[in-house]
């Protein structure tokens, strides 16, 4: 880099190591890429393409047998969120048990997401609890990475 100036009109500290004469004339390039690369470019449209075929949320059904599993057995360890008011919340956003939770605000999505992240713990660690089966239907509820995944896409889209 040229200190021409920086040493009032002396030859610069380069040119004065190599024993030539300062011309100072070196222009500034634009730094970073030239362009995107098309490697880069696919694997952005995968990513897109990717989250737009993820985008129907989980019903209440295959939200709250976790949830309520956590209210009985994890909660006292681990109270972090309150059942009775989520479940209340996700219902008046959803038009059946059994149909996707309208993200209608960024409270709502905040609860579902955090629902999702409670539900993928519960849904990892239930082995520890025993009979689990007799007491909730957990049959036919998502694996815990499939909760993990539509945590991280909700505070994603939403920006939470």
């Amino acid at each position: 880099r040229c200190d021409l100036h920086e040493r009032n009109g002396l030859s610069c500290t380069n040119c004065s190591n190599h024993g030539i004469d300062c011309t100072d004339v070196r222009v500034r390039r634009k730094s970073g890429p030239k362009r995107i690369r098309q490697e880069t470019k696919n694997h952005i449209l995968e990513l897109v393409s990717g989250s737009q075929a993820r985008t129907q949320q989980f019903s209440l059904n295959q939200i709250i047998p976790y949830l309520q599993v956590y209210q009985m057995w994890f909660y006292p360890m681990w109270p972090i969120v309150s059942t009775k008011e989520t479940i209340s919340m996700l219902e008046g956003n959803s038009s059946s048990p059994d149909s996707p939770i309208q993200l209608v605000n960024d409270k709502v999505a905040e609860l579902y997401a955090l629902s999702c992240a409670v539900c993928a713990a519960v849904s990892r660690h239930k082995h520890f609890l025993r009979s689990l089966d007799g007491v909730f239907k957990l049959n036919g509820c998502p694996q815990p990475s499939e909760y993990i995944e539509e945590a991280r896409r909700v505070i994603y889209e939403r920006e939470l």
